[in-house]
């Protein structure tokens, strides 16, 4: 015979206060004041849904919220209780039901309820990803983060939400919701992914063996250390004359600015052209090309000088051997240079720490290599450069 509703459901709720009774017990609930039973109560009945759900009994922690439901006239219990409810849906692979209580928990909260409202709305991304509704999603958790300000940790799980969803949408905006997050990590991402997918990443297919480069090695192409790294062909160089040396093994890298004035009249990709290649001719009166491997224009574009199997000239006479110089055009001595080119110099420097095992102590600026005297880099990088070999001697930039 079929157990009815009414009995089902009353079983639920003496079960509940028999564990109720034993959370108080055991300690995990202290015994309260008569004047506290309300909130006592109340507590206690939301403990007993969380010890249900962490053993996985979704479906009676749903039976027994809506019970509770029923019969409660605490606007605070029956929000948290639509809450449980809608989190014990979601694993029980009935995301259309959450929706619906979500919506119905969205329209009784008021002006004050910032933290329900922030968790109604990553609830509810969570639940259009289960829908395979990735759009909708994103724009929930993009509506969780606007609820206000949050810890560290909810914002950070809040953006991978955004991105997973974007991602999942295939959508352009995915890229610069990458960027928002503070410390990426590959580790992280897969968690999200796992969390609100149900799947883990396949791991990237290799390319052919003959395209991939030794770790360590020298390059034949720059865009193996940075995908969006343009080449020598894209400026116009011209090609490499006189006496030159093979490069030796990679030991450091030498950081310079380009000590000319005005570098703000650069504003578009031809002006960096024509400023390269009149560096380029500037610096093939003395040498066989521009003295420097790679240059950084204001607006964070990184580009190619000299090949990477040549050995440069930017730090000196015979200072040269298994050093890449990086310039960034501008003078900094007394301006810094913009947020986009400090950005791209430590995508770039990041990048050759991988591939070739540098430490902070294998990264210098001219001023630190270079016998004479000179202000390059220019006061402002100079500081910026022993803020990232302090952060990565401290192991801070190691964990991004």
């Amino acid at each position: 015979m079929t157990t009815p509703n009414w009995l089902r459901r009353a079983t639920l709720i003496l079960s509940a206060a028999s564990l109720a009774a034993l959370v108080s017990a055991t300690g995990c609930v202290a015994p309260s004041a008569p004047t506290a039973a309300k909130s006592s109560g109340k507590a206690a009945s939301l403990q007993t849904l969380d010890a249900l759900a962490a053993k996985g009994r979704n479906a009676e922690v749903v039976e027994l919220a809506d019970a509770q439901l029923e019969t409660t006239r605490d606007r605070d219990l029956a929000l948290q209780l639509e809450l449980s409810r809608a989190r014990a849906l979601i694993k029980d692979k009935r995301a259309h039901s959450a929706v619906l209580g979500l919506q119905r928990t969205e329209s009784r909260l008021g002006p004050g309820d910032t933290e329900l409202a922030r968790e109604v709305q990553e609830l509810w991304g969570q639940a259009e990803l289960k829908r395979a509704r990735p759009a909708e999603a994103a724009q929930r958790f993009q509506k969780a983060l606007a609820c206000g300000r949050a810890d560290r940790k909810t914002t950070e799980r809040l953006q991978y939400g955004v991105y997973v969803a974007l991602s999942e949408a295939k959508s352009p905006q995915a890229a610069a919701w990458k960027k928002k997050i503070l410390m990426f990590s590959d580790d992280k991402l897969a968690a999200a992914e796992k969390d609100l997918l149900g799947r883990v990443r396949a791991p990237p297919v290799a390319p052919p063996a003959k395209a991939v480069a030794a770790k360590g090695g020298i390059p034949s192409d720059p865009r193996e250390l940075l995908p969006s790294i343009h080449t020598r062909a894209e400026w116009g160089a011209a090609a490499i004359r006189g006496d030159y040396d093979p490069m030796l093994p990679i030991t450091r890298v030498c950081v310079h600015h380009s000590a000319v004035e005005d570098e703000g009249r650069i504003t578009s990709p031809a002006a960096v052209k024509a400023e390269l290649r009149q560096l380029q001719a500037n610096h093939q009166q003395k040498w066989a090309d521009l003295g420097y491997h790679f240059v950084i224009d204001p607006s964070g574009g990184i580009w190619e000088g000299r090949n990477l199997k040549w050995q440069g000239a930017h730090e000196g006479t015979g200072l040269n051997q298994g050093s890449i110089g990086v310039c960034l055009l501008g003078n900094f001595e007394d301006s810094p240079p913009s947020a986009a080119q400090l950005g791209a110099l430590k995508s770039l420097l990041d990048a050759m720490r991988t591939r070739w095992s540098l430490t902070a102590a294998d990264i210098k600026t001219h001023r630190e290599v270079r016998p004479e005297p000179t202000a390059c880099p220019g006061a402002s990088l100079q500081g910026w450069v022993d803020d990232y070999r302090r952060a990565l001697a401290s192991g801070s930039l190691a964990r991004q």
